[in-house]
């Protein structure tokens, strides 16, 4: 992908209209990309989508970024997995997780091995792929202000269109983490669900068993 492709304009966004302006951690930066960058993206998404339909590479769990999945899709199952326990007369323990900066702390070796070991992707596609990671630039814009131009070494883009999709094959592996641990769990891109039924007398030793 050519270098001028891959410069983008980023733009403070306040998270929440009552939140503090002079906290960095208040704004999620958004990247506003060149339209043909967001063209090719789109052509690649969807190639990359199909790939991963066709093949059944998809977390089964993740409603994100998939065809005929929802927000609705991933509060449905949990609330129906909930819902079937209590009438089972089991208590619940549900924890609701939402990822720090998740999309600015891709690592892109990490991701990029995960591509060819874990969803089979390699040669041509894993090289363009390389380039679209590698070599980004982005400036800073505020109210006509722009700051010096920087590298950009982790992460994928806010505002992209190939960037969420990327992300949430690179989180792939906590669904294992979760199995693991006989935890049931849906997740929405970087928003998590991870809940356990349990008998009321077996809390103790389930508590233990989790530490």
């Amino acid at each position: 992908m050519p270098d001028s492709l891959k410069i983008a304009v980023v733009q403070p966004l306040l998270k929440k209209y009552n939140l503090s302006y002079e906290e960095f951690c208040s704004f999620r930066p958004i990247s506003n990309l060149k339209s043909v960058s967001k063209s090719i993206e789109k052509a690649v998404a969807v190639q990359l989508t199909d790939y991963l339909t066709e093949n059944h590479l998809h977390e089964k769990f993740q409603s994100a970024y998939k065809p005929c999945h929802s927000t609705e899709t991933a509060l449905l199952r949990v609330q129906n997995d909930i819902l079937q326990a209590l009438d089972n007369g089991d208590s619940v323990i549900l924890v609701l997780l939402d990822l720090s900066a998740a999309f600015d702390t891709v690592d892109h070796l990490m991701l990029l091995t995960r591509l060819s070991n874990r969803f089979g992707i390699r040669g041509r596609v894993l090289d363009w792929l390389t380039s679209y990671l590698t070599s980004r630039k982005l400036f800073i814009r505020v109210e006509g202000t722009d700051s010096l131009l920087s590298d950009l070494d982790c992460g994928v883009p806010q505002g992209s269109v190939l960037g969420p999709l990327l992300y949430s094959l690179y989180t792939a592996p906590l669904a294992d983490v979760a199995r693991r641990q006989n935890l049931r769990f849906h997740f929405f891109s970087d928003d998590g669900q991870l809940y356990i039924a349990f008998k009321t007398n077996d809390r103790d030793d389930l508590i233990s068993s989790k530490i």
